[in-house]
């Protein structure tokens, strides 16, 4: 078997190595590292790429920093043709795109409440013979969640000594309609950000 890694690249960084101005964008820069990767592969072995990139039809979520503006920082799926598996970095939910063995681990952690939905896990990738890939997500539960909670304050408080994840990271999308004046919290009350329609 040959792992080959494709670190991110910027295009410019990939004309210079390359010595020529016919790349204009990530995926044009790409698809140059995939034919060099290519004339080096010999047929017989099972080539599996391990890359970072942002290749189209991937979910994003708000906590990824964007690899250029206006989109022409993804790529497409189909620059890996011929490839047995294909682990990829930079989206933080995992998922697949194009087909299974084009592959996001997806982040370890959520780092942001647009997270709070994901389940987080890593995977379990076996190659047979043939390059067939299978994949087991394995969840991983962390000591503290992040999650998202929404009522008003007094019964968000109330509920709290109760609640098994108490100590979870909260964002708390207040419902009250009227103010919120001289109310005492208890110091293992924490709301991280208050989000009050009103």
């Amino acid at each position: 078997m040959a792992i080959y890694p494709l670190p991110y690249a910027e295009p410019a960084l990939v004309r210079q190595f390359l010595d020529t101005e016919d790349i204009a964008d990530h995926n044009a820069g790409l698809a140059a590292q995939m034919t060099r990767l290519r004339a080096a592969h010999l047929p017989h072995r099972r080539a599996v790429v391990v890359a970072h990139a942002f290749v189209q039809g991937g979910s994003v979520s708000e906590s990824e920093r964007p690899l250029s503006v206006g989109g022409s920082g993804s790529v497409g799926a189909e620059l890996f043709a011929g490839m047995h598996y294909v682990a990829l970095g930079h989206l933080h939910r995992p998922q697949t795109v194009g087909e299974p063995r084009i592959h996001y681990s997806g982040s370890l952690m959520k780092y942001s409440f647009n997270e709070a939905d994901q389940p987080k896990s890593i995977s379990l990738v076996e190659l047979d013979g043939e390059g067939r890939a299978s994949i087991e997500r394995i969840t991983l539960t962390p000591r503290r969640d992040l999650r998202v909670l929404e009522g008003c304050l007094q019964t968000l408080i109330d509920a709290a000594a109760a609640d098994p994840g108490r100590d979870d990271y909260v964002m708390a999308r207040l419902t009250d309609t009227g103010a919120l004046l001289n109310r005492t919290l208890t110091p293992k009350t924490v709301i991280l950000f208050i989000s009050n329609p009103i």
